[in-house]
């Protein structure tokens, strides 16, 4: 593997922090404005070396169709672009695609010239004799594995018997055909919790995101209720609202454990655990309110936690928010976060603790006018 830390580049790396430096505003305390150990401009500093030194990519894979079956073949379109900006990237010439099995083994790799504009096409033709399951496609540069497998583009992938197999001698049964063995993963289903800020924390409010995903990869209709450890409902009954999601709130006690009894669309239930209540910690909610996104905090535990700081963050773009003074009681303190101070894109919210210690993270995503995306189309 390559090394991208080098003495050449810290000239690079001071650049960018001069780049990033009119991006950080701080909320108006003089005493954060002036301090050498100020954590929002140690963050950009180290931000900005992360970038000019390692200098992250991004691919993404366009695929003709979302499902496959066996002895089909995946067509696909690949692009190439810096992390930082989302612009074509030019470091790399040559893009990775492969295809992992269920267990994770190579099934196909193709190596493909990175054209000007980051651009790159490709297939992969599924063999008539791979079994059906929930495949792994995966795209990466030789650049990106600086970075290791987490940085590489995944997805899954749902291949489907083509036809049914032939049964084995002296055997009745055959395979399930590619109906049956989807009606049959379409009734597994697993649904996960997520608690807003990362942690369910004894008495503080807490609204909860839900996910209830098929073993196809598809999003199901789901309802139901939180239960506590003694089967008693808490909260009010929730339902998803879209391609399997939705959202929930209730404030978790000490000492309980909860899960949820999910009603699935055939009308079979079945429980799915939430996340350990923590006896004290951070919790932090946000709501977006059209041109601008209210941050709120709070803290529960046994003596007070000292200010709070919100740091926020947009592919490099770094804005640190005046700290707020947090009491161990629960009591919320406030953030009003302007979203034209962002470029579009994915922001992440972390909160610090009086020790610069993040604590708790939530991502929303920052959207400043119209989508510059417009297509028009014009019949022949």
């Amino acid at each position: 593997m390559m090394r991208f830390f080098s003495k050449k580049k810290q000239r690079g790396a001071t650049q960018m922090v001069r780049w990033l430096a009119p991006l950080l505003a701080l909320g108006g305390l003089a005493a954060f404005r002036l301090a050498d150990d100020n954590p929002v401009r140690v963050l950009a500093e180290r931000v900005a070396v992360f970038y000019a030194n390692a200098k992250p990519e991004k691919v993404y894979l366009h695929l003709d169709r979302p499902v496959y079956g066996t002895g089909e073949t995946i067509w696909f379109n690949a692009y190439l672009v810096d992390a930082l900006r989302h612009r074509p990237d030019s470091l790399s010439k040559v893009l990775y695609v492969e295809l992992l099995s269920p267990q994770r083994q190579l099934v196909a790799r193709r190596t493909l010239r990175v054209e000007p504009g980051g651009l790159a096409n490709g297939d992969i033709e599924l063999d008539d004799s791979l079994r059906a399951g929930t495949y792994v496609l995966r795209a990466y540069t030789n650049w990106m594995r600086n970075q290791g497998p987490s940085f590489f583009y995944q997805r899954q992938l749902q291949v489907w018997p083509a036809a049914p197999k032939d049964s084995d001698a002296g055997s009745t049964a055959a395979t399930p055909s590619r109906p049956a063995a989807q009606k049959v993963l379409a009734s597994k289903v697993d649904v996960q919790f997520f608690p807003e800020g990362g942690t369910l924390v004894a008495g503080l409010p807490s609204v909860v995101g839900f996910k209830a995903q098929a073993a196809t990869g598809r999003g199901v209709t789901v309802n139901g209720q939180v239960l506590d450890g003694q089967n008693k409902p808490v909260g009010a009954a929730f339902k998803s609202q879209h391609l399997g999601m939705g959202r929930l709130s209730f404030t978790p006690a000490a000492g309980q454990h909860y899960h949820a009894r999910v009603t699935l669309a055939d009308g079979t239930t079945a429980d799915y655990p939430l996340p350990t209540v923590q006896p004290s910690g951070y919790a932090l909610h946000v709501v977006d309110s059209g041109d601008a996104f209210d941050v709120e905090a709070r803290y529960q535990g046994a003596t007070p936690p000292g200010p709070a700081l919100l740091l926020t963050e947009v592919r490099g773009y770094i804005i640190g928010l005046a700290p707020r003074p947090l009491t161990s009681d629960g009591k919320p303190v406030s953030w009003h976060v302007l979203k034209s101070k962002y470029p579009n894109g994915i922001a992440h919210f972390t909160l610090f603790n009086a020790q610069s210690q993040p604590q708790a993270e939530r991502l929303v995503f920052v959207q400043n006018g119209s989508p510059a995306l417009r297509i028009t189309l014009t019949a022949d």
